[in-house]
């Protein structure tokens, strides 16, 4: 039996700068002390309509047909805190996240689900310096 092959994985070319580095070993150094437990990360995704497969696949000889929303595209933003836990503070958006929103997000949804003692960790998203 030999060594399992590693998987491929896509990732941002910034984790390869030096700076990045020191910056993700530091954060490690930093929260190894603390309980796994505490840690709550707040991330979120969006969809839009528009967002349709241009080429797609079916059986030789047969003609592939499929469909898409006619000029009214639509941004549907979703938010979430994760944790060991679980998913919670789920919300949707109906439109893109922006620092107005994402107040909104935090301080009616997020906030009321932490418990005290528990650490929010997000992405350097500019809503999120809001």
């Amino acid at each position: 039996m030999g060594t399992p092959a590693k998987k491929k994985t896509l990732r941002a070319a910034e984790q390869d700068r030096s700076d990045v580095k020191q910056a993700r070993k530091q954060w490690r150094a930093d929260t190894e002390q603390i309980d796994p437990a505490r840690f709550r990360f707040i991330d979120e995704s969006g969809a839009k309509t528009n967002m349709v497969r241009s080429h797609g696949r079916c059986p030789k000889g047969q003609r592939l047909l499929s469909s898409a929303p006619a000029g009214h595209w639509k941004t549907t933003t979703m938010l979430a805190a994760i944790g060991l836990d679980g998913v919670d503070a789920p919300w949707a958006l109906d439109g893109a996240i922006d620092g107005d929103a994402f107040l909104v997000y935090v301080e009616h949804v997020l906030v009321p689900t932490l418990q005290g003692g528990e650490i929010v960790v997000m992405d350097n998203l500019s809503s999120h310096k809001h």
